[in-house]
């Protein structure tokens, strides 16, 4: 990963819900459904991150932080059968994804 794209990646690896990886992600389906980010911050706060989204909003939100990063990082087909598209479930994958491209970098 070039240090610019590590510029670019929000913090990872906070459980809490206000983590800046999961904020990033809620401003980027605000993009997508045209709703004001704070108001659905406000609702995935709520919800404990389980703010669902469709399987078309899940991939955006995805490729919008892809680019920001500069690194593809996941898709919303990695999550298990069972489990919904949420701003937590997408978030996991992603810091899943983040820890193994740098135990391979072996930071």
């Amino acid at each position: 990963m070039t240090d610019e794209a590590t510029e670019a990646m929000p913090a990872v690896g906070q459980a809490e819900p206000g983590g800046d990886l999961r904020r990033r992600l809620v401003e980027f389906l605000a993009e997508v459904r045209g709703e004001p980010a704070q108001e659905l911050w406000e609702q995935a706060e709520e919800l404990d991150c389980a703010l669902e989204m469709d399987s078309k909003e899940a991939e955006v939100v995805i490729a919008r932080l892809e680019y920001e990063v500069g690194r593809e990082l996941a898709k919303p087909e990695d999550l298990e059968p069972e489990q919904l598209a949420t701003i937590e479930s997408i978030a996991t994958l992603i810091e899943r994804a983040l820890a193994f491209v740098l135990a391979e970098q072996g930071e």
